[in-house]
This record gives C-alpha cells, sequence and structure tokens, in this order.
C-alpha cells in the first residue's frame, strides 16, 4: 500500500491498493489465498503470481454480510463467487465501502423523472385554469 502522484484506481488517495483474500470461484470449489486490488472501474482478484483470475466491475459489487468481519464480497447476480477480506485488511474495505457508496448515490433514482413530470403538468394544468379560462 503506497501513495504516489499519479492514481491509477477509482479512489485518488491511491497510486495502487491491493489485499490479501480467500476467493472461491463457485460454492463447491475451495477457497484460494489471491490479491484483490482497486483499478479505476475493476476490482481485480490476481493469483500469488499476479496472474487475473476474475475482474468486478466496481458497480457490480454486492456485500454479503454489511457490518460484519471478515467482509465478504460477490459480483451482483452471483453470490456464489465470492471473496473474503480479513478484518486486519481495514483500508481495503473501507475503500471498497467508500466506491461502493458513491457508485449507489450516483445511481439514477426509480420515479423521480416520472414526479418531476406530474408536478410540472399539475402546474401547467393549475395555470391553464386559472388564467387561462373565463370567469
Amino acid at each position: 500500500k503506497r501513495q504516489t502522484r499519479t492514481p491509477m484506481t477509482a479512489l485518488t488517495k491511491y497510486a495502487r491498493l491491493e489485499a490479501t483474500a480467500l476467493w472461491r470461484a463457485t460454492p463447491e470449489a475451495q477457497r484460494q489465498e489471491v490479491i484483490v486490488s482497486v483499478g479505476d472501474a475493476t476490482l481485480v482478484i490476481s493469483n500469488l503470481n499476479d496472474r487475473p483470475l476474475t475482474h468486478w466491475s466496481l458497480a457490480a459489487v454486492e456485500r454479503a454480510n454489511p457490518n460484519e468481519t471478515p467482509a465478504i464480497y460477490h459480483p451482483d447476480g452471483d453470490p456464489g463467487e465470492t471473496v473474503e477480506i480479513a478484518e486486519n485488511e481495514t483500508e481495503m474495505i473501507e475503500a471498497i465501502e467508500t466506491l461502493r457508496r458513491a457508485i449507489t448515490r450516483a445511481r439514477p433514482r426509480p420515479g423521480r423523472l416520472r414526479l418531476v413530470g406530474m408536478v410540472v403538468s399539475f402546474i401547467v394544468v393549475a395555470a391553464l385554469v386559472l388564467f387561462w379560462l373565463p370567469g
């Protein structure tokens, strides 16, 4: 874990952020020790020889056990593939949680446009009734 001037991760305070973890490709597979690193838009899971095993989009990372340790993450829609990050890797867990919160805030809110459209329509109809119609 080190910091330099040129950010290479989604979080500008890190040039590179890595942590050891346990990864399982399927529920039946044996867990294996891996290195998890945060990239610009992905979470990269590599073996100890630095060979990538999988990439997860940061927008698709879900936490299976909120507020518990060790932190267990999985890609959205595939809870069988998991990565378990130990509680002593607090910097990595905090970084992933920060990114997840930022992504959640940036997602569109369903119904917001519909509500705005209905309010504007109501105001237009009310203005027409008030100012346009005689008497």
